[in-house]
C-alpha cells in the first residue's frame, strides 16, 4: 500500500509554516513547553504573526461558558473544511441547514431534550400535507438520521479541537438511542440491489464507446467514476502491466462540469491495478486516440470528462429497455457506476 500523501507542504523560506496542497491556506505550527499549537489561516502574513507573537495562552473561557452550535461551525469551517475535500464540504453543508435552528445554543445547552423538540418539528413538517404538495415525490425526505450523524461529527471535532479544549472535557453527547428512531419519516423505498454479470455487460454494450470504455475500466478497476475519469497516461506503465490510480476528478456540485484534478483519491491513497488483458485493449484503444497536451485517457478533444455528460450518457442508457431483455434498468441498478467522491 502506498504512503497516504500529506496535505500540508512546509515552505522553506518560512519554518514552521505549512501551505495545504489544495486549499493555498497556511497552517503555523508552534511547539511551547512539549505542547503542539497550531492554526490555520488564509494569508501567509497572518501565519506568521501569529506563529511569531502565541504565547500558548487562548482566551479564557469562563467558567461555565461554552461556545455556540454557530460559533463551533464557523470554527470548522475556518480550521476544519481546508483539509476537506470539497464535496464533503458542500454535503456537510447542505445537512447543517436544518440544524442551524440550533445555532444560537451554547453546546452544553442542547440536551436531549433539545434534540427531542428539534427532531419533532422536521419530523412533522416532513409529514405534513404543505411538504407533500412541495416536496420531490420518490425522492422526499426518508429519515433526519444525516443530521443527527453531522451533529455527532461536530461535537466530536469540537471536543477533540485544542481551542475549544477547556470548555467542552466535561461535555457528553445528547445524542440517544431513541433519537435515530424519532428521525423516521417514512420507510426507505425498496431497491433492487443487485445485478447480473449478463446484465451489466448488456449495458456495456449499449453505452456510446468512449463511455463505454470508461465504465468496463471502472468494471474492471472497483473504482469511482472521479478516478476513472482523472487517469493519466503518465500513470500507466504497459510494459509492467500496472495501472495506477493516483488521481482524481473533482467537479462543480451545481452545473456538473470538470473544475480540476485532485492530486489524490477520496482515501488519499494511491493504488495499482494489474492491467489484464480485457483493460490492455481498452488503454491501447483509448492511447490510439490520445490528444496532443492532454495526459488524461478519457477526454472530448482533449478536455477532461464533464461529470453530467457522464450522467447523460449512463442513465439514458439505463432508461433504454433494449438493454435488458427482462425490464428496463433503474437508476438505482447502476448507480454504484456513478458514484462521485463523496
Amino acid at each position: 500500500m502506498s504512503k497516504r500523501p500529506y496535505m500540508y507542504k512546509p515552505l522553506k523560506k518560512h519554518p514552521g509554516i505549512y501551505e495545504h496542497i489544495k486549499s493555498g491556506r497556511f497552517q503555523a505550527r508552534k511547539k511551547i513547553k512539549g505542547k503542539q499549537f497550531t492554526h490555520t489561516f488564509r494569508t501567509i502574513r497572518e501565519a506568521k504573526h501569529w506563529k511569531n507573537t502565541f504565547d500558548g495562552k487562548r482566551c479564557k473561557i469562563k467558567e461555565g461558558q461554552c461556545s455556540t452550535l454557530g460559533e463551533v461551525w464557523e470554527a470548522m469551517e475556518r480550521l476544519h473544511f481546508p483539509s476537506l475535500a470539497e464535496s464533503t464540504v458542500q454535503v456537510w453543508k447542505r445537512r447543517y441547514d436544518l440544524l442551524k435552528d440550533l445555532e444560537s445554543y451554547k453546546m452544553d445547552e442542547i440536551t436531549s431534550t433539545v434534540i427531542n423538540e428539534w427532531l419533532s418539528k422536521w419530523v412533522d413538517f416532513y409529514k405534513s400535507d404543505k411538504w407533500k404538495i412541495v416536496g420531490r415525490g420518490k425522492h422526499a425526505r426518508c429519515n433526519l438520521r444525516n443530521e443527527l450523524n453531522l451533529f455527532t461529527t461536530i461535537l466530536n471535532w469540537y471536543k477533540n479541537e485544542d481551542e475549544f479544549e477547556e470548555e467542552s472535557r466535561n461535555l457528553t453527547s445528547p445524542i440517544r438511542r431513541r433519537h435515530k428512531d424519532m428521525a423516521f419519516i417514512k420507510d426507505t423505498p425498496n431497491k433492487r440491489k443487485k445485478i447480473s454479470v449478463e446484465d451489466d455487460f448488456k449495458f456495456f454494450s449499449a453505452l456510446k464507446p468512449l463511455y463505454r470504455d470508461l465504465a468496463l475500466v471502472q468494471f474492471y478497476c472497483a473504482s469511482r467514476i472521479g478516478e476513472v475519469a482523472g487517469i493519466q497516461i503518465k500513470n500507466i506503465d504497459l510494459e509492467s502491466r500496472i495501472l495506477t490510480i493516483k488521481e482524481t476528478c473533482r467537479w462543480c456540485q451545481s452545473n456538473k462540469t470538470f473544475i480540476e484534478l485532485n492530486p489524490f483519491p477520496k482515501n488519499r491513497e494511491s493504488r495499482s491495478v494489474y492491467i489484464t488483458d480485457e483493460l490492455m485493449e481498452i488503454i491501447q484503444r483509448r492511447l490510439r486516440q490520445r490528444w496532443p497536451g492532454c495526459n488524461f485517457l478519457f477526454h472530448v478533444g482533449g478536455k477532461p470528462l464533464n461529470y453530467g455528460t457522464i450522467q447523460v450518457n449512463y442513465r439514458g442508457t439505463q432508461r433504454k429497455k433494449m438493454v435488458l431483455n427482462t425490464q428496463e434498468l433503474t437508476t438505482s441498478d447502476m448507480v454504484w457506476l456513478l458514484l462521485p467522491d463523496k
